[in-house]
């Protein structure tokens, strides 16, 4: 779940803003619930608020990477876990989508 989650804002990262609701067209039925605001100005925040997400993501991800450098070089990082994976983080959540368990 928590690597479906980076995958998700890695791929969103590279979605330009005039291509977002396009995209992520299940976030079309929120546009109308921002009183105030125009459909147009809520994709725009939307927008803001998930590009914001994902830079905070990164953040944690190159923190994490730098604190665990030496111990990833070295194969001392548990091969299942996020920070390994997220090496690979795409195609490893492609393929759990081919592939759910259970």
């Amino acid at each position: 779940m928590a690597l479906n989650y980076v995958a998700f804002f890695n791929k969103l990262r590279g979605v330009p803003q005039n291509r977002f609701i396009a995209e992520y067209s299940e976030f079309v039925s929120a546009l109308g619930e921002f009183p105030g605001l125009t459909t147009q100005e809520a994709g725009a925040r939307l927008f803001d608020m998930f590009q914001r997400q994902a830079a905070s993501i990164d953040s944690v991800m190159v923190k994490a990477l730098r604190e665990n450098a030496e111990a990833l070089v070295k194969s001392e990082i548990l091969p299942g876990s996020l920070l390994a994976l997220s090496r690979n983080v795409e195609n490893v959540a492609i393929q759990a989508e081919n592939h759910p368990v259970g």
